[in-house]
């Protein structure tokens, strides 16, 4: 019982690793390729006054790991709703219509459903460190 009680953890283990190698394969591949997009997107919302260089050029300077945020933010823009950016600063619907007029951002979904894969492996993996004997 001890044994087939191992292999199973292992099996587990071994396989959400691999999953998350190429999860994060994935990820690194939505970044390299759409980075030069939502950077040219943000610069022209920039240019047009709807938001400013504060508000993500911190994220930018990340690269990849900041690439996630500055998807977030888009996303939110991209809901046509107005969204409150800073303290008293706040992204019109306006940007919304802009960016969807000039870019395609079809592929956000497919990105977010790459963070919840991501996410549910690190679910896996803390419950393989809760039940490990």
């Amino acid at each position: 019982m001890k044994l087939t009680y191992a292999l199973i953890y292992v099996s587990v283990g071994l396989a959400t690793f691999i999953c998350g190698v190429f999860a994060l394969y994935l990820y690194y591949r939505f970044y390299k390729k759409y980075t030069e997009q939502v950077a040219n997107a943000f610069d022209q919302l920039r240019q047009r006054q709807m938001i400013s260089l504060d508000d993500y050029y911190f994220f930018q300077q990340l690269g990849a790991p900041g690439f996630g945020y500055r998807v977030s933010l888009l996303a939110k823009i991209l809901k046509g709703e107005r969204y409150q950016i800073a303290k008293n600063r706040w992204v019109e619907p306006e940007a919304s219509k802009f960016l969807l007029s000039t870019y395609d951002f079809s592929w956000i979904k497919k990105f977010y459903q790459l963070i919840w894969f991501i996410g549910f492996l690190i679910v896996v993996l803390v419950f393989l460190v809760i039940f490990k004997r």
